[in-house]
């Protein structure tokens, strides 16, 4: 047997990015498709929850999506990933940024409704 549709890829995406919560992580590198890579740490930073919808082939946050103001460099991010759990957990998905971005003391990162996507593939 060869594997999923697409119809069948669509429907577990669904599932797992839309009906449970996910939370927003940042990496200063990309990490691999079994979640190691570098997540930043320190200066408050937090995984932040978010929610998704799906609108054709793409999923899109439907949530105002704000990380804490960073009491210290979170140093250059350059990639986010989606966990099931706050913290630990299992990476859902991930991908690099549109832009990276140097995160130094008393910087707040959002993302509005629409801006976090996810193309399914």
């Amino acid at each position: 047997m060869a594997g999923l549709t697409v119809y069948s890829e669509e429907l577990v995406l669904d599932y797992v990015l839309t009906l449970s919560p996910d939370y927003v992580a940042f990496y200063t590198d990309i990490p691999d498709d079994l979640g190691a890579g570098t997540e930043v740490v320190g200066g408050s930073y937090a995984r932040q929850a978010v929610t998704f919808a799906r609108s054709g082939s793409v999923l899109t946050n439907t949530t105002l999506i704000t990380f804490p103001e960073s009491t210290a460099p979170w140093g250059s991010v350059i990639s986010a990933a989606i966990f099931d759990s706050v913290t630990g957990g299992i990476m859902i998905a991930s991908g690099p940024l549109d832009a990276s971005k140097v995160v130094g003391t008393g910087e707040t990162i959002t993302y509005p409704v629409g801006t976090l996507q996810i193309p399914i593939d």
